[in-house]
């Protein structure tokens, strides 16, 4: 059994890690052929799943943590794909939720590249730490063409949830398989 991912604040500075995508992205969040005609559409259900995979907040209140994200910089990491993030107070564990759009949507991403691959991820709100060091190795990963190109060439849900988990783990090699 994984253990459950606990905040980094939650444990001494040594002991610190990046965000554990296998003990986040549970197997009922990930989803593939979404219908989202917009990048706010594509939001709103991302949100939904994130706000289903921990207790205690709303969707709209993943909602409004996501967009408030986004309106200081997108999001995307390139090449198509796109980590929406957010830091809720009152949450005991992370999740994460997996999107493959149906049609790529306008993401306002600086390369000009539209979206079809979101991995939307919810942390605890933790003063003493940035998303930039818990999100920075699953963005790295997720720049990965390959991996965009092996994500785009699945539609299994199950697969999916674990190349994400293999490619993107703490100390994953972009380019190449956990194992």
């Amino acid at each position: 059994m994984l253990a459950k991912w606990r905040s980094p604040a939650a444990r001494p500075a040594a002991e610190r890690q990046p965000v554990d995508v296998a003990a986040i992205l549970k197997p009922r969040s990930v989803r593939t052929g979404v219908e989202a005609g917009s990048k706010k559409a594509a939001l709103e259900v991302v949100s939904e799943m994130l706000a289903d995979a921990v207790a205690g907040p709303s969707a709209a209140e993943v909602l409004d943590g996501l967009a408030s994200r986004e309106r200081l910089g997108c999001t995307s990491v390139g090449g198509g794909a796109a980590i929406p993030h957010a830091r809720l107070a009152g949450l005991d564990e992370g999740a994460a939720a997996f999107l493959k759009l149906a049609e790529p949507v306008d993401f306002d991403a600086p390369d000009g590249v539209a979206v079809d691959l979101l991995l939307g991820v919810l942390l605890p709100e933790e003063p003493e730490t940035t998303d930039a060091e818990e999100i920075a190795v699953i963005a790295r990963g997720l720049q990965d063409p390959k991996l965009q190109a092996e994500l785009r060439a699945s539609d299994d849900p199950d697969a999916l949830r674990q190349l994400l988990i293999e490619r993107l783990a703490p100390g994953a090699r972009n380019g190449t398989h956990g194992g």
